[in-house]
């Protein structure tokens, strides 16, 4: 009988065991990575969608990086402080806009993506880590849409 029970078959072929198991090691990359400039990970990722796409909506934010909107809320209101975002109303909606501070720190954050995705990779080696990482797209668009 195996004392370590995440190599018991029961963990082996579960899902949300292995994905969580997955996301802490690569979790632990991401935030040596972005302490640097004072982010987590999800704040990173949504830093670099209002760079790349000025005026995005928390909605088309949230949808994308898979979060919820009060979550969002939470996040902008952090890059608000650190002055890398800000938010414009337009009518009904908000729209998120980076700051001049942001623009001229795009190149470190994208550095700091570059070194996590190369660290990873070197972990897991560059294919195992494509596969992974269609297999997980193919698994999420599978289950859009789909009740829980």
């Amino acid at each position: 009988m195996p004392t370590d029970t995440a190599q018991s078959p029961r963990f082996d072929s579960c899902l949300y065991h292995l994905l969580s198991r997955m996301r802490k090691s690569v979790a632990v990359m991401a935030d040596h990575e972005f302490q640097m400039l004072g982010l987590g990970s999800s704040q990173a990722y949504l830093l670099m969608l209002v760079l790349d796409e000025p005026g995005i909506h928390p909605k088309d934010v949230a949808s994308r990086l898979g979060l919820d909107p009060s979550t969002v809320v939470r996040f902008v209101d952090r890059l608000e402080l650190l002055r890398y975002v800000e938010r414009r109303s337009e009518g009904r909606l908000v729209e998120l806009h980076p700051t001049n501070e942001a623009i001229s720190r795009k190149p470190e954050i994208a550095a700091a993506w570059a070194r996590l995705k190369a660290g990873y990779e070197r972990s897991l080696g560059k294919e195992l880590s494509e596969r992974i990482c269609a297999g997980l797209r193919a698994g999420l668009a599978a289950m859009k849409d789909k009740p829980a």
